[in-house]
């Protein structure tokens, strides 16, 4: 079969589609090798892009530390494939100890935490990882539906009107028998935040947890916004703001960072490269989360050396499952911690 090296245009993925199973498109690329998978192994709408496979490969074992089901929480293009997943999972066995095959004890322990109370993520694309891991592992204690955001959050009324429909990157959902949400809004820096300030004040104020992350948003590094908001929410005790550190790029960049050119090029190790320019957006936000002694999920070193781990075409996200799940791990140790 021919291994195809470089982006995989829609036109080819429409003429894969039809030669059903055994059609092969790129998944990544790992080192000097390209690394192909057919595109029917998916395991919840069908392969990276397209729609339901006819191979027989749904519900393998990677797909099933989600639910019985599978898990329709997170996008498509997430999913990797079954062979590439088992790499990333095997190599973050190896690096951290960590299976997340052996789910049990934490979905348990995410249910004790989650009981009765909310959990809301704000943040940017690659923060939806973090929500969408979650959800996912709590997949049997949910009731498989998208809620809009106004479901949960009375005030989100009062925000534009992606808050009134459940969209991939607005939207909750609803663990019944736990009493509890977990919820992602895709608002992605502190000056949308400031602009709603009494509604998303309130949001966090009927959450027990809120999770934030604004960083690649934010190529300036302009803290200040992100200042004046910690200094202006005053949220009860009872609930928990956390900062979540930002995820690595892998580009073939200096420090990793994107670059419009590097799309389709295979994604790197950021080693050998400063700590100060891989790391600059961290560090910048560090000076403000110091002062405001702001609890903060550290991500970054641990998921620096998985370059490989990305999803289709890109050095930005992450496949799932994968790394999103250890950062789902570093969070209920956090929260147990506080």
């Amino acid at each position: 079969m021919t291994k195809l090296c470089g982006r995989v245009s829609a036109k080819k993925l429409q003429n894969c589609s039809k030669q059903g199973f055994g059609c092969i498109v790129l998944v990544t690329v790992l080192g000097q090798n390209c690394f192909a998978l057919p595109y029917t192994f998916d395991c919840h709408s069908g392969g990276p892009y397209l729609g339901k496979g006819k191979d027989g490969m749904h519900g393998d074992t990677f797909c099933d530390i989600r639910s019985r089901t599978n898990c329709p929480f997170f996008p498509r293009r997430y999913w990797c494939g079954k062979n590439y997943t088992r790499r990333i999972l095997e190599e973050m066995k190896t690096t951290f100890g960590f299976e997340p095959t052996a789910f049990s004890g934490s979905v348990s322990s995410w249910a004790d935490i989650l009981a009765n109370k909310r959990a809301l993520f704000i943040g940017d694309s690659v923060h939806s990882h973090l929500a969408f891991s979650l959800m996912c592992l709590m997949n049997e204690h949910t009731d498989r539906k998208r809620h809009p955001l106004v479901s949960v959050y009375k005030k989100a009324k009062r925000l534009p009107f992606w808050s009134k429909e459940a969209s991939r990157k607005y939207f909750c959902v609803k663990l019944p028998k736990l009493n509890s949400s977990i919820c992602y809004d895709r608002t992605n820096t502190s000056h949308k935040i400031l602009q709603k300030m009494r509604i998303y004040r309130q949001m966090m104020a009927e959450s027990a947890y809120v999770v934030m992350n604004f960083g690649l948003h934010n190529p300036s590094l302009d803290i200040s916004a992100f200042a004046k908001l910690l200094s202006l929410l005053k949220l009860p005790s009872s609930t928990q703001l956390i900062w979540k550190e930002t995820a690595p790029q892998h580009f073939a960049n200096p420090g990793g960072v994107f670059s419009r050119e590097k799309l389709g090029v295979a994604c790197a190790k950021i080693d050998e490269f400063s700590f100060d320019k891989a790391n600059a957006i961290n560090m910048a936000y560090e000076k403000v989360t110091s002062t405001y002694r702001l609890p903060t999920l550290r991500i970054w070193n641990d998921t620096r050396p998985f370059h490989q781990a990305h999803a289709v075409g890109e050095c930005t996200h992450y496949c799932e499952p994968g790394i999103p799940d250890y950062w789902v791990e570093k969070l209920r140790v956090l929260l147990l911690e506080k």
